[in-house]
Order: structure tokens, then C-alpha cells, then sequence
């Protein structure tokens, strides 16, 4: 199974409660071997998804991440340092780094408003 089909069982079989998605970013060897046109050409998509029991974190179309959390209220975001704070299934407190994203300032708010309530 392919991490695309991945995504998409994991968001049609479980309630999202929170969901990113954005194109992935040009790599700097893609852009000065293929200059502006590399713009043109089809980039992946990066995702971030958590459902009411798993976090998923896809980046150009490659699963990085996926992970079963205990509770969802003790889900915490660090804006300063875009690092999410969470408890697995196994109790062991976690930490997801989301640089990777390149998040915007109204993506952190978003975070924000639904992870630190």
C-alpha cells in the first residue's frame, strides 16, 4: 500500500480532528539543476493529520511518521520551537518536530487553537 491510500484509509475510517495539507516544498538540487522550471513540474504533498487515535506525518509523499496517542487533551503544541508534545500508547511521552512543514503563522494559530485549549 502506497502512502497516498495510506492517508486515505486512515481518513475515511477514523474522525479527523485535525488536518494540514500543503504542497511540498522544491528541493535546492531540483531547483539549480532545473532552474524555474522545476516550479512547473508535479511536487508531492505534505500532510499532517491526527484522527481521534493516531498522529500521521507525510512529507513529499513519504510517511515519516505515524504514531497511536493515549489522550488527545494532553496533545501539546511549542509554537516557538514547532515541536508537538504527546503521550503514546505506551505512556511514554513523545515529542514530533514540525519544521518539516514550514508552517505559516496561520497554520500555527490553527495548531494552536484546536491543540492547546
Amino acid at each position: 500500500m502506497n502512502n497516498l491510500s495510506y492517508i486515505s484509509s486512515v481518513l475515511s475510517n477514523e474522525k479527523i480532528i485535525l488536518k494540514l495539507i500543503k504542497k511540498s516544498d522544491i528541493s535546492f538540487w531540483n531547483y539549480q539543476f532545473l532552474g524555474l522550471l522545476s516550479i512547473f513540474f508535479n511536487r508531492g504533498k505534505d500532510f499532517f493529520v491526527i484522527t481521534e487515535n493516531k498522529i500521521v506525518l507525510l512529507l513529499d509523499d513519504k510517511l515519516i511518521k505515524k504514531s497511536e496517542y493515549l489522550d488527545f487533551s494532553i496533545i501539546k503544541f511549542n509554537s516557538a520551537s514547532s515541536i508537538l508534545h504527546f503521550v503514546d500508547k505506551e505512556n511514554k511521552n513523545r515529542n514530533l518536530n514540525l519544521s518539516r512543514l514550514r508552517l505559516t503563522y496561520e497554520e500555527i494559530q490553527y495548531l494552536k487553537s484546536k491543540l492547546n485549549e
